[in-house]
């Protein structure tokens, strides 16, 4: 699309999102939220400083498009409307992570609109034979079962006793910072699914000490055990 003159830019509901689609695109890219605020304040700007403007010569890309609720998507409808865009590209599975917001356009407009599908899993494997790719695409499919059974053949499923196992399991394989995991693609389960409080402040703490960096105040594992809102 670039190539062909188009301006192509990204955007993605999460910042981290934002941040690969621009460094595996070259696209400049923001998290929805911040690009709907600068469209709507003309401070659209390129990482270079370049102001930069919607018109008929942009592609607007949206990634992880499933994650996306209705009325965030409606937004970006009405800004690609407004400023007469070439086209409104949307990238993502329907199958995986679902929006926190009400509804799921990208579900309904995957059943409706032409759709161009991604068959072969490159991310975690180069033919459909890795281990891997298979695991992930019964996982996909619902298919929990099975995708033990591939992980624990190819030896990628460990199974503790208790949750306490499990941890200190993670803990010990979590990798270094910048640093490949020693177990790649692991899977790790507990006989057990109650968590505590204080899970995931026994979690950190090994790996604060591990970094060489201080223990997280009190307060802030406190608060990190307080649980999610449920909508």
């Amino acid at each position: 699309m670039q190539a062909a003159g188009y301006q192509v830019l990204g955007v993605a509901l999460a910042g981290g999102a934002a941040e690969v689609l621009q460094a595996e695109t070259g696209a400049p890219s923001w998290n929805i939220a911040d690009f709907l605020v600068r469209c709507e304040s003309g401070s659209l700007w390129a990482p270079d400083g370049r102001p930069l403007s919607l018109g008929p010569n942009t592609i607007l890309l949206i990634d992880e498009g499933g994650t996306v609720d209705s009325r965030t998507f409606a937004r970006l409808i009405d800004v690609a409307e407004r400023s007469g865009v070439a086209a409104l590209r949307t990238v993502g599975d329907p199958k995986q992570t679902q929006p926190v917001g009400a509804g799921g356009i990208f579900a309904h407009l995957a059943r409706q609109l032409p759709t161009a599908v991604l068959s072969t899993n490159y991310r975690q494997g180069q033919h459909q034979g890795a281990a891997e790719a298979s695991a992930s695409a019964l996982l996909r499919d619902g298919q929990a079962g099975k995708y033990l059974m591939v992980k624990d053949h190819a030896g990628l499923l460990q199974v503790d006793d208790s949750l306490d196992l499990s941890t200190a399991r993670a803990v010990e394989d979590w990798p270094e910072p910048s640093v490949p995991a020693a177990h790649p693609g692991s899977t790790s389960s507990s006989a057990t699914s109650t968590t505590s409080p204080t899970t995931s402040t026994r979690r950190r703490g090994p790996l604060w000490t591990r970094w060489g960096a201080s223990a997280p105040p009190a307060s802030s594992a406190a608060s990190s055990s307080t649980p999610p809102a449920t909508v």
